[in-house]
């Protein structure tokens, strides 16, 4: 059982500005009166000398308690306590160590000296003198880390001022040692709906403020991804597509003036009308020998083996001139298609030539060559933006940069790989036309020959002698006007030609000129169809990282949770230990997360719970009451004795609050001020 130790005398000599005072405490609860400046919280400040050697504010200058009057004297400090029923005296003497130069008469001040008695016996040296103290009183144990035990049993605002001072860290591992801290794997048992960031909690070695940055960071960057994927989308999304009317009148358009060009260039190719009048040619002589052979018929002729022969000949001549010119003339509408192929493949060309790679490469270089620059300030406000929020910037910037440079390096292999196809096809086409050539000249020499070859079959027919005597019949005469007549007309019809090449050549052109709007309209609806290849995988990206940004913020959003779920299970542990007496022990912080803090708030005994008044906005009094119920669940807790409360704030307190609210075993002593009196005088309170 802990020990109730009550202050019985107090002796005081060349303290300060008393030079001796004899009070009798009688081991009850009592005040320390008189006027002011007579030396009454010299008293009070005189016990925490005595038992915790330094003053009542906690500072170790000694020497300021020497007399006023004279420093030489020696300050005596002489206290009886009542221990459960026996007394226990203690005795400090304390002044300067004056020591006489050696040789000399002149004396100087070496230092200070203290001379320690316990029940009238001297203990040489401060250790054992503190030690034994302790014991008396039923203090076991070293002292936690900067708790100073023997103050925190005197002091009931000690451990509040703690709270409020530079040794918070070290009252709040006090506390946390105290009630039991909450570890991570305690929040996840408790809460395992936030089990998602455990291993990520684990990555950043347990800091949840480090994780909570990761999460910001991440759903910032993703926030500036899906603004410019959704910006990309917009754009793609505004590529106008030409419509179905006028695409099909392209069509139909280019298909008509296609036609009409191969149809001029198979004209240049074979002059028709001329071959039309040469069939006419070739159908009247052949009348006209039919007509020969008949009248000879009946006339006996010397030489008419020799005519059929000729005949025969001439007849396999036309046939071979009439099939060679079929052939000529279905190679040349062939070629003349394969043109108009290489044409539009030309065409094609020039929307994926090298140049149109000059820009993407160029930029491609910039993105290689640059720095990647962010602005570093708010849009709105004009303030420097936080660090993280310019490092999610820059690596927001990065990634997209990247995703940019990967998107034309793909566009210039397209480029590239169409130019290679369109090349490939043009030099396939320009192949077949060279086939097809070799098939005109090859047609073209055979109409030569068979030509040729019925000339000479004509004239040997011409130089054979007359059959007889025999009369021209009126059928051969018009036969031989008509052959006369189409050779005239044969050569008119091939000067013509030659004329109009040049007329031809000039209608091609036209026709060519008229197809450019028409194929800009196909071109368009090609740039279309790209666009909408590309805003299809833009959706999926943009799809993808708001699935991402969810996940995110979801994970950050249990990081918050996590803190609140620590903090509970944190404000729980304190409860069990000090009931309601509040003591906060993490505090949310202007970035959203929670720094260590501990902060103890005023307690109300009445309530039976704390205010929602800090410890530093409360009155003397109040810190009294707090710090005195705080003390009295430590003493509980770790089983310490009770002690004297020694405080200079009994003026604040009223006689309600001494009778009702200071609830504890341990002796209270306090000042307060009393006209009339001129030495310091104990009264009960």
């Amino acid at each position: 059982m802990a020990k109730n130790v009550r202050l019985k005398k107090l002796s005081l000599t060349n303290y300060r500005n008393i030079e001796h005072l004899e009070l009798d405490f009688s081991g009850k609860d009592a005040a320390i009166v008189g006027e002011n400046h007579i030396g009454k919280t010299n008293t009070l400040e005189s016990l925490f000398v005595l038992l915790d050697d330094a003053l009542l504010s906690g500072s170790s200058n000694l020497p300021s308690i020497k007399p006023l009057a004279d420093t030489k004297r020696v300050v005596s400090i002489e206290a009886a306590f009542d221990i459960d029923g026996e007394e226990f005296t203690v005795r400090k003497d304390y002044g300067e160590d004056w020591v006489r130069a050696r040789g000399t008469d002149v004396l100087s001040m070496k230092g200070h000296f203290q001379t320690l008695y316990i029940q009238g016996t001297k203990v040489e040296r401060s250790k054992d003198f503190y030690k034994q103290i302790r014991e008396q009183f039923g203090i076991k144990g070293e002292d936690p880390d900067k708790i100073d035990v023997i103050r925190m049993l005197l002091s009931p605002t000690y451990l509040g001022e703690m709270g409020e001072g530079k040794d918070w860290t070290a009252l709040r591992a006090f506390i946390i040692k105290l009630v039991g801290d909450v570890s991570d794997d305690d929040v996840f048992a408790k809460n395992p709906e936030l089990a998602s960031i455990r291993d990520d909690l684990k990555a950043q070695k347990g800091s949840i403020e480090q994780l909570k940055r990761k999460y910001k960071q991440d759903c910032d960057g993703l926030n500036a991804t899906i603004l410019q994927n959704e910006a990309v989308v917009s754009n793609l999304e505004k590529t106008e597509r030409p419509t179905d009317e006028a695409v099909s009148i392209a069509r139909r358009a280019i298909e008509e003036h296609d036609d009409a060009i191969a149809k001029l260039r198979s004209g240049t190719g074979s002059d028709i009308e001329s071959e039309r009048i040469q069939r006419e040619l070739s159908e009247a002589q052949a009348e006209l020998i039919s007509e020969q052979r008949r009248a000879n018929e009946e006339f006996v002729d010397p030489e008419s083996g020799k005519r059929e022969e000729l005949r025969e000949a001439y007849r396999k001549a036309r046939e071979d001139l009439n099939e060679a010119t079929l052939c000529k003339s279905t190679a040349l509408a062939d070629a003349s298609a394969e043109e108009s192929s290489i044409a539009r493949l030309q065409r094609e060309r020039e929307s994926v030539a090298e140049s149109v790679n000059e820009p993407l490469v160029r930029r491609i270089r910039e993105i290689d060559n640059g720095e990647v620059s962010v602005s570093e300030t708010c849009p709105v406000c004009g303030q420097r933006l936080p660090d993280d929020k310019i490092e999610a910037a820059v690596e927001s910037e990065k990634r997209r940069l990247a995703e940019e440079r990967e998107r034309l390096i793909e566009q210039c292999k397209a480029n590239k790989a169409r130019r290679v196809e369109i090349d490939n096809g043009i030099i396939a086409a320009k192949n077949k036309i060279a086939a097809l050539q070799d098939k005109i000249d090859e047609s073209q020499k055979r109409i030569d020959e068979a030509r040729g070859a019925m000339e000479e079959i004509t004239q040997k027919a011409n130089a054979m002698p007359a059959v007889g005597s025999r009369q021209e019949t009126a059928t051969e005469a018009a036969l031989r006007a008509k052959v006369a007549e189409l050779e005239q007309r044969l050569k008119e019809s091939r000067s013509a030609f030659q004329s109009g090449l040049q007329d031809t050549n000039a209608s091609i052109m036209e026709h060519q000129d008229a197809k450019k709007p028409y194929q800009s309209t196909l071109d368009d609806l090609a740039y279309f169809n790209r666009q909408q290849e590309s805003l299809k995988q833009e959706r999926l990206t943009l799809a993808a990282n708001r699935k991402k940004l969810a996940v995110a913020e979801q994970k950050k959003e249990c990081a918050a949770q996590f803190l609140y779920a620590k903090l509970r299970l944190l404000d729980e542990n304190v409860s069990r230990v000090f009931g309601n007496i509040r003591i906060k022990l993490i505090q949310e912080n202007i970035n959203g997360g929670f720094d260590p803090v501990c902060k103890p708030y005023i307690y109300d005994s009445v309530k039976g719970e704390s205010t929602q008044v800090s410890w530093a906005a409360g009155s003397k009094s109040e810190k009294v009451e707090t710090g005195i119920a705080i003390c009295e669940h430590v003493k509980k807790a770790l089983g310490l004795p009770d002690l004297p409360f020694l405080f200079d704030e009994g003026g604040e307190i009223s006689s309600e609050t001494f009778a009702k609210r200071l609830s504890t075993e341990s002796q209270l002593i306090c000042v307060k001020v009393r006209d009339g009196i001129d030495s310091p005088t104990v009264m009960p309170l």
